[in-house]
């Protein structure tokens, strides 16, 4: 309380006692814009230059892709908590053994708990039938090519009448997951010498998990989405947003091994609500799992193991007092431990400051509006806040952090680009905003506005003479 109130005195516009800690932000003056390995280049400003963040099963490493300075390169980075960091491969790099360097990267991307990341990417230099590719990137190693366009499709059944066994991958492979053991799943589309309603499947290695219009379970789907699927370490189960009706994609489905989990239109409340999207999903090693969507009229929902956690109006308790998920669940994932993370925004009535990351429900780890201490002073002194959090960019590392990417501002609010944070999830919270004004007897004194500055402060104080 004391540390929150002596901030507030040297005129800091808000704080969270569980101040996050930055591993890169994009800000050219700062040291952390610098990429490890990369030569002097910088992470790009103000154009958002790192998405989508993800973790690995235990949550002990991450990869996500970047942008530096040097004409908007593509990068891939991986690491390991905030000590372990590599540039694991750039736009323009050789890729061994093929005679091609890399282009464009996928933003879908994995890693697994050894360290060893999966990522796509367009070759330059490869012709147009054959650029489309999955990489397993290895420590010490480096990337090697696992799948291409035009490399056997095993496993698909064509439309009846058509010859099947001559199909091969087409020029959309994305959403590589790479297992414990180094194997890969992954999503093709587009596949060559397929009926177009077929052309769509879910391989793990040369196996198909799931074709598009193939029966599975006695039940015939649509192409899976991009960006969706997920398995647990040892490969034995999978997950995957598809679409029910075969031609027509409008009602969404969850997938758990080919079982549908939840889908449009079923009803999640005690009121009925109908789900109307599945917006993000996520897989644990224990086969817990996590996903959210959206009702009609925008209101959201997040849901754990089939049982609903949280709906817009659903009150939390913040750092602010008690506030009511918004209209807008952000990020919503779980660990092993069975603990929620949850961005949302909120009926806070300051719109710079209505956004706010949860542990669980009634702790608030960091918040739209906190500023952070880029140059790692102690002090929140660098004229930088957190403008917004990426959607789904957020996980539970194995050691006692939540790690995420936001974008930061300036007091002006200015973009200061893209950042990569991190914050202790036991460093407990505080409630600095305690009243709307300093004066005694005066309507507000005592009662929380949401606004920090110096009013709580003296507000502090008056408690602390008066013996509180």
């Amino acid at each position: 309380m004391r540390t929150c109130a002596i901030a507030a005195l040297a005129g800091v516009a808000s704080i969270a006692c569980a101040n996050p800690e930055v591993i890169f932000t994009s800000i050219p003056s700062s040291p952390t814009s610098l990429i490890p390995g990369g030569g002097g280049a910088r992470f790009r400003s103000p154009l958002v230059s790192m998405l989508d963040l993800h973790a690995s099963p235990s949550g002990n490493g991450w990869v996500f892709k970047g942008f530096n300075d040097n004409a908007d390169a593509d990068i891939m980075m991986v690491g390991s908590g905030a000590a372990i960091i590599l540039l694991a491969a750039t736009e323009g790099d050789a890729l061994p053994g093929t005679g091609f360097t890399l282009g464009f990267f996928d933003s879908d991307c994995s890693i697994n708990d050894n360290g060893v990341a999966a990522f796509g990417n367009r070759l330059n230099g490869a012709t147009t039938a054959t650029d489309e590719v999955l990489l397993r990137w290895t420590p010490g190693a480096g990337a090697l090519l696992m799948h291409q366009e035009s490399d056997p499709a095993p496993g698909l059944i064509d439309a009846p009448g058509q010859f099947s066994g001559d199909e091969t991958l087409g020029n959309s492979l994305n959403s590589p997951v790479v297992l414990a053991n180094g194997d890969f799943a992954f999503r093709a589309d587009l596949i060559n010498n397929l009926a177009t309603d077929r052309d769509a499947a879910l391989y793990m290695g040369g196996t198909v998990l799931m074709q598009q219009n193939t029966a599975l379970l006695g039940q015939f789907y649509d192409a899976p989405v991009a960006s969706t699927l997920r398995l647990t370490p040892d490969g034995l189960h999978w997950m995957a947003e598809v679409d029910t009706t075969v031609g027509l994609g409008t009602t969404d489905a969850l997938l758990l091994d080919g079982a549908i989990l939840i889908k449009n239109g079923d009803p999640l409340t005690a009121l009925a609500l109908p789900v109307d999207a599945i917006f993000d999903n996520h897989l644990l090693p224990n086969l817990s799992w996590t996903a959210r969507g959206d009702f009609p009229g925008d209101n959201d929902w997040a849901v754990k193991d089939g049982v609903v956690a949280f709906i817009t109006g659903d009150p939390i308790q913040t750092a602010l007092g008690t506030e009511h998920v918004g209209n807008a669940i952000s990020v919503f994932r779980a660990n092993l431990a069975g603990d929620t993370l949850m961005v949302c925004n909120t009926d806070n009535p300051f719109p710079d400051r209505d956004t706010v990351m949860m542990l669980n429900d009634d702790t608030e780890l960091a918040r739209e509006g906190d500023p952070v201490d880029v140059d790692g002073n102690g002090l929140p002194d660098d004229d930088a806040f957190i403008a917004s959090f990426g959607a789904n960019d957020a996980f539970f590392g194995d050691d006692g952090f939540v790690y995420f990417l936001c974008v930061l501002r300036n007091e002006s609010q200015t973009s200061l680009g893209s950042a990569f944070l991190r914050v202790r999830i036991d460093a407990g919270g505080c409630a600095p905003d305690l009243t709307a004004g300093a004066i005694p007897g005066v309507p507000g004194y005592g009662v929380p506005n949401g606004i920090l500055n110096n009013d709580d402060f003296f507000y502090y104080l008056a408690l602390f003479a008066a013996g509180c």
